[in-house]
């Protein structure tokens, strides 16, 4: 399933098991940018912009099970785009992984 889309980066800590990074190779430039909401964050001593709702534009969405989004900062990943099998979120829960944390950003759903 990650092969054609990512790359897995070993890390190994000194005399630990070996870990790896995903590093998603697919960026998407899928955000509708005009509905998408943002806030500014000027706490900080640098300001940053917070996306607060997510617009995405369904056709764009890649085909893969992990992409990045350009021009925002994260991991993506999509449900009911794909077949089941090649959707990642569903491969974790099947798995029983623990350790991610899914959030719902966006569904073109009514």
């Amino acid at each position: 399933m990650m092969v054609s889309c990512c790359e897995l980066l070993p890390v190994e800590p000194e005399n630990q098991q070996i870990y790896y990074l995903i590093n998603p190779l697919t960026i998407a430039n899928c955000v509708d940018e005009e509905k998408t909401e943002y806030c500014y964050n000027e706490r900080e001593k640098r300001k940053s912009i917070i996306v607060e709702k997510y617009h995405f534009l369904p056709d764009r969405v890649p085909d893969v099970p992990l992409f990045l989004v350009q021009n925002h900062s994260g991991i993506f990943t999509a449900t009911g785009v794909t077949a089941e099998q090649r959707e990642f979120k569903a491969a974790v829960e099947n798995a029983g992984l623990t350790g991610l944390d899914f959030k719902l950003l966006w569904t073109n759903e009514g």
